[in-house]
């Protein structure tokens, strides 16, 4: 559920073409009919990318498209420029020797700071926890398929791998693991969804997690012409401040509730970052002093 929850599917048809813009056919965009009402703000992204892009590159059309696919087929299909050829997903080496990344964190890199969501007993533990060390006397629930997994053990973090997502509520409440951390963006709707069930859970106080984990629009390596015009028109929203307008009003009120300000962070070291993470360009990223 975690990998299907943050891919957008899109599929595009790309109409390359010499003539001027105004002259231009128009480019159709086939957008999965099924978003999550979570995902709106990266396909306002993409919308608003597109169209800071009409006078250089010509006008486009989004449709729907009628492909349900799993993200491994996605990934396939955007790879060979078929059925889909624009994705959204986090990175990893794996990823970007496939595929043409298009390097700009859809979300400032916000997924990479993590709160968690504990028991009481898990808060008691955490109290003092002030190093990664320390995190390291703790076990922390993930889904077992979920690439976070291969981060918490390079960094030497006992892990319970669990195979329904529900399930990771259960066990949480039942103190099989210490903290189930979440994006800042997942955990407070998270606890709403579950506290019925699980009246004894909680956002834990204390903590701050960090490790890098952006998320890209990705495309074939054969589709360079959409690519830099997605990339023209990220860039474009940033110069002109729409992407943290974006941003702030997608994520602000999750941001104000986390209190980061007032949490210790432990940072994390992601072993599937790419090289090419284009940390040193501090206007893409989300900082918690500017909270």
């Amino acid at each position: 559920m975690h990998k299907l929850a943050y891919v957008l599917f899109m599929a595009i048809l790309t109409v390359a073409t010499t003539l001027p813009s105004s002259h231009a056919v128009a480019t159709d965009v086939y957008v999965h009919p099924k978003i999550d009402l979570r995902f709106h703000d990266v396909l306002e992204l993409l919308k608003s990318a597109l169209e800071a892009t009409t006078e250089e590159y010509g006008p486009y059309e989004l449709r729907a498209t009628k492909a349900d696919l799993i993200e491994s087929r996605t990934l396939s299909e955007t790879e060979k420029n078929r059925l889909v050829n624009i994705a959204w997903s986090s990175t990893s080496i794996e990823k970007e020797a496939r595929l043409r990344a298009i390097r700009i964190p859809l979300r400032k890199g916000i997924l990479g700071y993590r709160i968690s969501l504990v028991t009481d007993k898990g808060q008691k533990k955490l109290r003092d926890v002030e190093s990664l060390d320390a995190l390291r006397a703790l076990k922390v629930g993930q889904g077992e398929d979920w690439g976070d997994v291969a981060v918490y053990k390079h960094n030497k973090v006992k892990v319970l791998g669990v195979f329904q997502y529900n399930d990771l509520f259960t066990k949480l409440a039942r103190n099989r693991y210490d903290l189930f951390p979440r994006g800042i963006n997942e955990a407070f709707d998270e606890l709403t969804a579950h506290q019925k069930d699980y009246p004894n859970l909680k956002i834990e106080e204390d903590i701050l997690l960090y490790y890098p984990w952006p998320y890209y629009f990705f495309m074939s390596k054969d589709n360079e012409r959409l690519a830099q015009r997605v990339e023209d028109g990220l860039n474009k929203l940033i110069a002109d401040g729409s992407f943290d307008k974006i941003f702030q009003r997608r994520f602000g009120d999750d941001i104000a509730r986390a209190h980061i300000r007032q949490r210790r962070i432990i940072y994390l070291d992601n072993p599937m970052l790419p090289a090419d993470t284009p940390l040193q360009r501090k206007e893409l990223w989300f900082k918690p002093e500017d909270a």
